[in-house]
């Protein structure tokens, strides 16, 4: 499955049980007869960066398409985040946001 939401952010997740992994969180504003959503993807496993946009897929092998310009939080989106934060915590993990530009960074000098 393709998905375009309307906003996003790279989360980076690190508890005892799992390690570090990163994941999109991505939320879409509804209108007038449905409510705003969000999903968090299964964990990124490649990006593609073009022009405008970056194609991410995860272990589920969903894709997600997300606008350069569209990396931000919706309200709903740090309601949920800030939420989450909460639980990682309390099975000893942490979880941070950073900028995509921060997760290439870091990817690349893995594998360099």
């Amino acid at each position: 499955m393709i998905y375009h939401p309307h906003c996003w952010v790279i989360v980076e997740i690190d508890t005892p049980d799992y390690g570090k992994v990163h994941k999109v969180l991505a939320s879409w504003y509804g209108g007038y007869t449905e409510p705003d959503y969000w999903r968090m993807n299964s964990g990124i496993t490649i990006v593609t960066e073009a022009e405008d946009d970056y194609a991410v897929a995860g272990y589920s092998k969903n894709v997600y398409n997300l606008r350069k310009d569209s990396e931000k939080f919706s309200s709903l989106s740090a309601a949920v985040f800030a939420s989450s934060v909460k639980t990682v915590e309390s099975a000893g993990g942490t979880m941070k946001v950073i900028t995509m530009k921060e997760y290439l960074d870091e990817a690349n000098s893995v594998s360099d």
